[in-house]
């Protein structure tokens, strides 16, 4: 079957981007501009998929990439902190070229929703680089490492500080979060063996106030033994792996991880010194707020499970 198209889905992607550059270069704020653009977009591409009977993820792999971007900035507040990874990163790099290349081409810097970490095309023009939007996580000296690497050369210091930062779990969590937007599967709470809607009635009871809204509930095949539960805040989403959809798998320990991932959603995310925080210590006196902590947490590493949620 064909994949559903949507004309202009990356043109509109590179247009914000070029817009969110130009902010930086010239410091004019079109901050609320730009977020009002993005959540038309992506309203214009919801209904378009409506109207033809098929969701984002049967748009080509770049158009649903970009949508996922699209949705992702319609968050405020990683709108704010994209835009402010791009000024840092043209900071840096305006400061690097005018002490080791006064006469370097034209520069323009973009975070995307992409496979790779970063990377840069370099022409007699243009100096191209792409940074993954996992980067607004990242702090300014990885940013500086970056741009030292496309700009200077790449050091063994400098591969070791990106590597570690692409492994390290805000970067993977933003990675995650953007796979999720676009994927395609049912939203089903009724699973083989369990039914997260009647287990968000036993958690939510017991654990939650009143006032807390529901989520949408499902489970998703996306997720593994190694990632078992991830709160999408840009859909107010909770999805599980199946793999604990089993009868082998105490009640409880599924309740523990959707009690675990409504609690990202209860706390939110923090930003501490400009690192992302999602387990804060607030949130870990929660969590052990669950009547079956300890045995949840044995049998998940039982399971081998080093990476839970």
């Amino acid at each position: 079957m064909d994949k559903f198209r949507i004309t202009n889905i990356l043109k509109q992607q590179s247009l914000v981007n070029q817009m969110i550059f130009q902010q930086a270069k010239t410091k004019k704020i079109i901050f609320n501009r730009l977020e009002t653009i993005l959540k038309l977009e992506v309203a214009e591409i919801n209904e378009l998929c409506q109207k033809n009977r098929v969701t984002p993820a049967d748009l080509p792999a770049p158009s649903r990439a970009a949508y996922a971007w699209m949705c992702f900035l319609t968050d405020e507040e990683n709108l704010r902190r994209h835009c402010q990874v791009v000024d840092r990163a043209l900071e840096i790099a305006d400061s690097i070229t005018k002490s080791h290349s006064p006469k370097s081409s034209s520069l323009l810097i973009e975070l995307v929703h992409c496979s790779a970490v970063y990377k840069a095309k370099i022409t007699p023009q243009l100096t191209h680089i792409q940074l993954s939007e996992g980067f607004i996580a990242a702090e300014k000296e990885l940013i500086r490492s970056v741009m030292e690497s496309v700009l200077i050369q790449q050091t063994p210091e400098t591969k070791n500080l990106i590597r570690r930062f692409a492994n390290s779990e805000a970067y993977r969590e933003i990675i995650l979060e953007l796979d999720l937007i676009a994927q395609v599967f049912s939203e089903n709470a009724q699973g083989n063996h369990y039914n997260l809607d009647e287990l968000f009635t036993v958690v939510s009871q017991e654990y939650l106030n009143s006032s807390f809204v529901k989520p949408r509930l499902c489970w998703n095949s996306i997720l593994t033994t190694r990632k078992l539960g991830h709160y999408e805040s840009a859909r107010d989403r909770v999805v599980l792996s199946p793999s604990l959809d089993r009868k082998d798998i105490p009640h409880f320990v599924v309740e523990f991880v959707l009690y675990h991932e409504l609690l990202h959603k209860h706390h939110g995310v923090e930003w501490l010194k400009g690192k992302r925080m999602v387990h804060t210590p607030a949130f870990r006196r929660s969590e052990k707020k669950f009547r079956f902590y300890d045995q949840a947490i044995a049998f998940l590493k039982q399971m081998g499970t080093e990476e839970w949620f």
